[in-house]
């Protein structure tokens, strides 16, 4: 009678299987665009920030749209379409760029980075952090730098500034650190945003 309950618990297990990898089959054509093409991108720099470690991916970008804003005249802007739209993060649209078009209009675009942890893509703002003995000191920095100061914490010795736009936010991190005295620095990558209330 064992025998018999066995055989019909292993058939029931081989007939439900088909199934299952169909809905897993399902799960990852939904998902294999956006990772098949930040798989094919080609990578850049590797770097870390806020303790994980990130990858910029050449060819995907990110445009700021503004909120209840409709996302396709801001990828056309960028020189975009709908098709190479990839995900829709807080207030970025994150695309693929296509090859030979640049952004027409003074459409402004962030590189993007993948987690090599969790393969998340995340928005590099162009903001750095970084910390200085005073505020003179950070203003010091920032204009070695070639960087805006936008804010010096006095409570935690910690500025932020911001790369020049359109700029190369990891290139103006090391003249940050280059610069003396700065110390912690490390460039802002955003993988999540809260939503709205």
């Amino acid at each position: 009678m064992r025998t018999r309950i066995s055989t019909l618990a292993l058939l029931a297990g081989l007939l439900a299987l088909p199934s299952a990898t169909a809905g897993q089959s399902k799960v990852s054509a939904l998902a294999s665009p956006r990772a098949q093409a930040v798989a094919a991108a080609p990578k850049g720099a590797t770097f870390r920030s806020s303790g994980q470690e990130y990858r910029v991916v050449l060819g995907v970008r990110a445009t700021e749209v503004p909120r209840s804003a409709p996302v396709a005249p801001r990828l056309s802007a960028a020189g975009a379409s709908g098709a190479d739209l990839l995900e829709v993060k807080g207030p970025y649209a994150i695309y693929r760029e296509p090859a030979g078009t640049a952004p027409v209009g003074g459409a402004e675009t962030r590189a993007v980075a993948v987690n090599t942890r969790s393969g998340q893509l995340g928005v590099i703002t162009g903001t750095i952090t970084g910390w200085a003995a005073s505020a003179a000191e950070a203003g010091n920095a920032a204009r070695a730098a070639g960087v805006a100061l936008e804010f010096y914490a006095e409570s935690t010795g910690y500025g932020f500034f911001l790369a020049p736009e359109g700029g190369d936010a990891l290139a103006a991190a090391a003249a940050l650190r280059a610069a003396s005295g700065l110390k912690g620095v490390q460039v802002e990558v955003r993988e999540s945003y809260d939503e709205p209330e």
